[in-house]
């Protein structure tokens, strides 16, 4: 239908005159709402007005004539039309707050410069990665098109600069375009012009390929957006055109620019020039660009083929060209580079007669008392490392001019400079970077090993140095291989992934030390499995297509990793909970914590194709979230509930009520967690702990804490904790646990036929180091003896198993309070008198708090778990020991604990009162401990 001629106002001017309460008077009301149905509407203004009538006209309607025929179709249109001006028009609605945005953008950039405005571009993407908002299908889509319209207007203002006065040789869309953005320019937009230009632009369509109509047709849609973005409803019906476009226009960038990328082809160095000037045009600064081009022509220095001055001059002319669109402090770090290329020159061009073995030794402890200086005044990590390896490459070239005499202290050289380096970055390393800094201790110990190696025959010193180059090339190359596209680098998520994804293949080279059998045969299938993955994630070239390579291999992988590297402290263990097999799912999150976290962490999980754990089973509550967590490749514990002022009142007794029941209601949600947060650290889930600015955790689990500051960032601090705890190197202990395990394994075969068991252990004896082969046995065994509930842990820590004969021990888990004394004296007095030996958490001289307490709670015959105002430390403990299936007694003062906990709601727990009824306590601990 054409154009209606009634201005909108007119039109509902007389349908407010009409009494529509008349029956006679229904076909008028319908023809006036079909009438508004083929109004169309250019701006978003017209577009609100037009929904605004729909709405008034269809309550008329509905108000006069429900029961009527057309009650169902008009009704159908009015909640339609309420629900797009929800979306789109609300003051809280996703749809006006990305219009705003676009106004704010195309504003800015009406007034900057071509540079500026196209890093203002740049910037507004870095800004649109941080919003928080729920990830669904009305909010999904208009943030998903205004990622298009500023697409579009980056490529506008592209076209605009490189586009030339003279239009000679031009062709005829180029020209088209360029003769109505200068009329716009001077005479404002037209809307009738534009649709003419969009009828032009689809005559000219066959005279061009796919790619070139494609960006042409994205430069049309950013006249509207630069020009006047509240014509965007004449964008509405191209839409799925428009993210067509798109698509096809960044893969024509890709095949444009993949021959810029090609390490081993032979180009000339003004050539890369202008190859990083064409990309950076197009997409804006990129490091990863910046050192690409850098690398190139370092190619041509080290074959000779370039001078230093040469190499010089073009590093030179790369920042220069870069200035304007990278940071502040990339600016300084690049000048950084240049600075340390020319003090190189001058030491080459006047280089030292001699050099001394301690003169050298004297400067790099200077470098390093610099760059400890610069970090703690507070200068930039970037510029001050890169301003150091200006100094220790000039260093590097003065080695070269010692004498022979001279060469053999340079291990010894090296050997005291690199700890003392790792001392200084360590104090200065962000809780950001802090995961990755083990990756670039483990670089650095090789390089020790081979400076202990020095000495050694000359063969065994070029094997030396082969061994420490492929450690090398297995350091740097997984990442570098990688397709770091802009659109990559410019996502969070994946560029901490990129940064993330080299420890893996440093941690694997770490676990390839003498393997035999099954070891060896489980390393390679893992290795195997992470090539394999490698090919997939070199040929990716969007996000979604490296999510999917995460949730299809990679994190199963990173799982595998994690295990193989806690093989040695393989632990056998009865448990008092489900032990039968479940299928992990490494894409589950098991979360503990508070509603307002969850909501937050389910977005977070969404964005990197995970989901949280759900209920499996109609069994008890604690029995459902075990195999929650068994199931799922990930735990996440929020203790941001935690507030000791109320939960652990410092002068509470037995008996003062009102407190009492103040501090459980503040402990209980906390205490759950920590609860689940034990039995996580038992099974060796990789794990990520929650806290809020400026909170003091409950306990020290050993693992660096994701801190939430309740901003819209934190949607992207939980991503990042995720793939931290994903890809990132954990702790673990380095101790040896396999024969221990192995003499305990015998133990539990002894009720066992000797007939089925006798092959299986000389087997085992004959290949003493093979975790997995014990490990396998394990299985076998317990499939065999089918009265126990056996399990196979792999925690990170190393534990011990009681001992068999002799004095048996129990371990007293409690909060150490004034109200806990008399228990404990208590406990000691009746372990004393049953001759028991007594262990409690302070009696640990070692300083690593949970790796001492999972010794004494493997080691103990006996558990007994004061759990008094749900102490977290205590919850946690007391869920270690459920899981080790160890022989427990729960105790506390209060009338009924469940009420507060309610993991517990269907386990024995006793209260008790040490001042009126220690006779029936004592009795209690005796019976616990002699019937055991």
């Amino acid at each position: 239908m054409d154009q209606p001629v009634i201005p909108l106002e007119s039109l509902l001017e007389q349908a407010r005159q009409v009494d529509f309460s008349l029956p006679e008077h229904e076909p008028l009301l319908v023809q006036v709402i079909t009438y508004l149905c083929n109004y169309e509407v250019l701006t978003r203004q017209e577009m609100h007005k037009l929904q605004l009538a729909f709405l008034e006209i269809t309550a008329l309607y509905l108000k006069n004539y429900l029961g009527y025929p057309h009650e169902a179709e008009v009704l159908e249109i009015r909640k339609n039309i309420q629900y797009s001006y929800q979306n789109q028009n609300a003051p809280d609605s996703m749809g006006l707050r990305c219009h705003l945005f676009l106004q704010h953008v195309s504003q800015r950039i009406h007034e900057q410069e071509y540079e500026v405005s196209l890093q203002t571009i740049v910037d507004s993407f870095h800004t649109l990665a941080s919003w928080e908002f729920t990830a669904n299908e009305e909010n999904n889509a208009p943030f998903e098109t205004l990622i298009l319209q500023l697409k579009s207007l980056q490529i506008l203002i592209q076209f605009a600069e490189t586009y030339p006065e003279d239009h000679a040789g031009k062709n005829e869309a180029e020209q088209l375009l360029a003769n109505r953005f200068i009329q716009f320019q001077e005479k404002g937009f037209e809307y009738a012009d534009w649709l003419k230009t969009v009828e032009e632009l689809n005559v000219l369509k066959p005279k061009y390929s796919e790619q070139e109509y494609a960006y042409y047709f994205n430069v049309l849609v950013g006249l509207v957006l630069y020009f006047d973005p509240e014509y965007t409803p004449l964008l509405e019906k191209m839409g799925e055109e428009h993210a067509l476009s798109i698509q096809i226009y960044l893969s024509s960038i890709q095949t444009e620019d993949s021959p810029a990328i090609q390490p081993n082809e032979e180009i000339d160095a003004p050539e890369i020039i202008q190859r990083y000037k064409k990309r950076m045009a197009k997409e804006g600064f990129s490091e990863h660009a910046f050192y690409e081009a850098i690398a190139l022509v370092r190619k041509k220095l080290d074959d000779e083929s370039l001078d230093l001055d040469g190499y010089i001059d073009f590093v030179q002319e790369l920042v220069s060209c870069s200035r304007n669109n990278a940071t502040k402090e990339i600016n300084e770090s690049l000048e950084e580079v240049v600075n340390g290329l020319h003090e190189m020159k001058q030491y080459v061009e006047n280089p030292q007669a001699s050099v001394v073995a301690e003169d050298l030794k004297k400067e790099m402890e200077n470098s390093i008392s610099e760059m400890d200086l610069q970090l703690e005044s507070g200068q930039s990590i970037s510029v001050v490392l890169t301003r150091f390896f200006n100094k220790f490459n000039l260093l590097a070239l003065k080695f070269e001019n010692m004498s022979e005499n001279e060469e053999a202290p340079i291990a010894e050289i090296f050997k005291l400079f690199i700890p003392a380096f790792l001392r200084v970055i360590e104090k200065h390393v962000t809780e950001e970077m802090r995961p990755f800094y083990p990756q670039l201790q483990q670089f650095y110990s090789q390089i020790t090993t081979f400076m202990d190696q020095i000495d050694n025959p000359e063969w065994q010193s070029d094997l030396e140095m082969q061994s420490l180059e492929e450690v090398s090339q297995r350091f740097i190359s997984p990442a570098n291989l990688l397709p770091i596209s802009p659109e990559f680098e410019k996502n969070r998520m994946i560029k901490q992934f990129i940064d993330l994804f080299p420890q893996l293949a440093t941690r694997m080279m770490a676990l390839n030390e003498n393997l035999k059998g099954k070891d060896e045969k489980e390393f390679d299938r893992i290795q195997a499995a992470r090539e394999d993955t490698m090919n997939l994630l070199r040929t990716a070239t969007t996000i979604k297509q490296l999510i999917q390579h995460q949730q299809f291999g990679l994190r199963q992988i990173a799982y595998d990793i994690g295990q193989f590297e806690r093989r040695k402290l393989l632990y056998f263990s009865q448990s008092s909970l489900p032990t039968h097999n479940v299928i992990l799912q490494v894409n589950q999150v098991f979360f503990s914590g508070s509603e307002l976290v969850k909501s937050i962490l389910e977005n977070s999980c969404a964005e990197c194709g995970l989901h949280l754990a759900t209920q499996k089973s109609n069994t008890t509550s604690l029995e459902d979230r075990w195999i929650q967590l068994r199931e799922s490749g990930l735990s996440i514990f929020d203790f941001s509930s935690f507030n000791p002022s109320i939960s652990d009142p410092k002068d509470w007794k037995q008996g003062a009520k009102e407190v009492e029941i103040d501090a459980l209601l503040a402990a209980s949600q906390t205490a759950v967690t920590a609860f689940e947060c034990g039995w996580a650290l038992t099974l060796g889930k990789p794990m990520v702990i929650l806290l809020t600015e400026g909170q003091i955790p409950p306990f020290d689990i050993d693992v660096h804490p994701c801190i939430l500051k309740n901003d819209e960032d934190d949607f992207y601090r939980l991503i990042e904790a995720i793939q931290i705890a994903m890809f990132g190197k954990p702790r673990i202990s380095k101790e040896n646990l396999l024969p221990k395990s192995f003499e305990n394994l015998k133990l539990i075969a002894t009720s066992l036929p000797s007939d089925k068991t006798k092959d299986i252990f000389q087997t085992i004896e004959a290949n003493s180091e093979d975790a997995t082969l014990l490990k396998l046995a394990a299985k076998s065994l317990f499939n065999l003896d089918t009265g126990e509930k056996h399990m196979i842990f792999f925690p990170p820590f190393a534990g011990t198993y009681p001992t068999s004969t002799g004095r048996k021990q129990l371990f007293h888990v409690t909060a150490f309070r004034a109200w806990s004394k008399d228990t404990e004296n208590t406990l000691k007095s009746v372990c004393q008198e049953l001759d028991v030996y007594y262990r409690v958490g302070y009696d640990s001289l070692d300083p690593e708090i949970i790796p001492a307490i999972w010794k004494d709670l493997t080691a103990s015959h006996f558990i007994v778990a004061d759990i008094t105002l749900l102490n977290p430390n205590a919850c946690l403990e007391l869920a270690v020991a459920m899981a080790l299936g160890k022989p427990t007694l729960i105790i506390h003062q209060h009338e009924f604990i469940q009420r507060f906990f309610p993991p517990l709601l269907k386990t024995r727990t006793h209260a008790y009162n040490t001042v009126n009824a220690l006779v029936d306590f004592r009795m209690l601990l005796k019976s616990f401990l002699t019937e055991k």
